[in-house]
């Protein structure tokens, strides 16, 4: 079973948990930004999402979105096209539209996310109506039926923000061609959700990870992701702000993280920066028979706390923010985790991403989420 959380980020990230750096030290540039730039970023509030997904049965959907409300002001909600991946083998549209309305109640905004690759981002899960199609994207019907839910999606729900492919940059090693496909359907999504819901901020969004297993995120890591930015920023696509989905374990604590993270990133486009959905387990992981990442809840903790700094840091260079996400406010429960492991164990770590645990236990990061959200304001 492919859920979003499953799906998200992990291709990439399970060479960050056995990229062992050794003797690293950050050197970190100081510089200074226009003046103008600094204070029309501090100008421009940013958003504090968090993410739920109905993977743990011990918990109710009002419930979770209060947590959510209590440390967040957008409701991260995030479906696959293929509805064996959805709670309830619900289609997209469904599953979607259960949320929103509670995610509502509570006073959050809405950030949607459409997933259409399998959990390892290597092929495309189509729903039920379009199976057995073959083409991927160069299929006529493919390319209509997704144009046509995501311009039905923007008009019924009007979502501040709707990234429509959810790190689609991961399936262009494994699917040149489909990728080259889907990036030829882009634009039309993108007017087609603008022309329904205008003030929809509408994007792609690109794991920002250590591709080359090397020196953690480093210069050839950054002009790849910046080519990826490219595909979807050009004469013929645009999107309004840069969605980049980041699990920097290859720094190994959170305090090791290079103060110019968020910036570095941020500076990659002319857009405005979103965090689509980000994260640091809570526990030790055994990623390998001969290598465990250590981590605990103060760990965690710790990273929300640097994330915060990080963004500040950004900011306070004129970077503009749009919104920072952490992925999960809970762990899934156990039979989920059962699931993970035996179609994708590469991706058994995010059951230790939420703030909440198994048995709704809050981890210190809840508390740094709040205050966060509070100095925010809002």
């Amino acid at each position: 079973m492919k859920n979003m959380l499953i799906s998200s980020r992990k291709s990439a990230l399970a060479f960050l948990l056995l990229a062992v750096l050794i003797g690293w030290s950050p050197m970190w540039p100081s510089f200074s930004a226009p003046a103008a730039r600094v204070a029309e970023a501090a100008a421009n509030p940013y958003d504090l999402g968090l993410g739920y997904f109905q993977n743990n049965t011990a918990i109710t959907d009002d419930a979770a979105w209060q947590q959510v409300s209590d440390a967040a002001h957008v409701a991260l909600i995030q479906r696959s096209w293929w509805e064996a991946a959805n709670p309830g083998g619900a289609s997209f549209y469904d599953a979607v539209a259960s949320q929103i309305s509670l995610a509502k109640s509570k006073g959050l905004r809405i950030y949607l996310g459409l997933d259409f690759l399998s959990g390892d981002r290597t092929r495309l899960e189509l729903p039920a109506e379009l199976s057995g199609l073959t083409g991927g994207f160069s299929n006529t019907q493919i390319r209509n039926a997704y144009v046509d839910l995501v311009r039905k999606v923007a008009a019924d729900f009007q979502p501040q923000y709707f990234v429509i492919a959810v790190e689609i940059n991961m399936y262009k090693s494994y699917n040149p061609t489909d990728y080259s496909a889907y990036k030829s359907l882009y634009s039309s999504a993108y007017k087609a959700i603008k022309a329904a819901s205008p003030q929809t901020q509408v994007s792609v969004s690109l794991l920002y990870a250590d591709y080359n297993g090397a020196n953690c995120i480093d210069g050839a890591d950054k002009t790849k992701f910046k080519g990826y930015v490219g595909d979807f920023n050009n004469r013929q696509n645009t999107s309004d702000i840069l969605a980049a989905s980041t699990y920097p374990f290859c720094y190994f604590t959170p305090a090791s993280i290079p103060d110019t993270f968020i910036s570095d990133l941020a500076s990659l486009s002319s857009r405005p920066l979103f965090i689509a959905e980000t994260g640091w387990i809570s526990d030790d992981y055994q990623s390998s028979p001969t290598f465990t990442f250590p981590s605990d809840p103060t760990r965690q903790a710790s990273y929300v706390d640097r994330l915060s700094q990080l963004t500040d840091y950004a900011r306070g260079r004129g970077y503009k923010i749009s919104a920072v996400t952490l992925v999960s406010v809970v762990d899934p429960d156990s039979a989920y985790c059962a699931n993970i492991q035996r179609i994708y164990p590469q991706n058994g770590w995010y059951c230790r991403l939420g703030l909440v645990d198994q048995q709704l236990a809050p981890k210190p990061g809840v508390g740094g989420m709040q205050l966060w959200k509070s100095r925010l304001g809002g």
